[in-house]
């Protein structure tokens, strides 16, 4: 009877230690969550008003987005497809791994929407795709100024998302091998 109660303690002791340790992890987690969110939302407030400094600038000839707008605006649109998958998803089950992962993805998703906005501006600037809905077709000043914003941050969004997606199909793939 003693033997059984010892083993009973040495499992019960065992198990608050795991209960403790993925409390910790998890507590860990969400604390790198909550700060990937403030981090991502402060950092496409700043980004904004940069992005938009063409267009609302009172000196000399300000009145195109180029192309170092269109990458931060792509930014802008991977970090908004990050903190969407973050709403989206069951943050009581994002851990200490899933936090980490979820920062990563938001740090690359950065660079992505960068490189994603650099893409798209000289394709859509020379004419390689042509709709009235892409910006720099016409005389129409509104279409100039705002249609490359949404195209941007729609570049970076959609890269991003592509670039997960794929992602997501070759972890599939190499779980199926094992």
């Amino acid at each position: 009877l003693k033997a059984r109660l010892r083993l009973g303690k040495e499992t019960l002791k065992t198990l608050m230690d795991y209960i403790a340790d993925i409390e910790s992890d998890w507590s860990y987690g969400s604390v790198i969550l909550r700060n990937l969110k403030f981090c991502s939302n402060s950092t496409i407030v700043a980004l904004l008003p940069i992005a938009f400094l063409p267009v609302i600038c009172p000196w000399g000839e300000c009145s195109q987005i180029g192309w170092f707008e269109w990458g931060l605006f792509g930014i802008i649109g991977a970090l908004l497809s990050v903190l969407r998958q973050l709403q989206r998803s069951d943050v009581i089950e994002l851990g200490n791994t899933e936090g980490r992962r979820e920062f990563m993805r938001a740090f690359v998703g950065g660079g992505l929407g960068l490189i994603a906005g650099l893409v798209a501006f000289p394709i859509v600037k020379a004419n390689l795709v042509s709709s009235p809905l892409l910006p720099y077709h016409g005389d129409n000043k509104a279409a100039t100024l705002y249609l490359p914003v949404i195209w941007a941050i729609a570049s970076g969004f959609m890269f991003e998302k592509v670039f997960e997606r794929v992602k997501s199909i070759t972890r599939m793939r190499d779980n199926d091998d094992n």
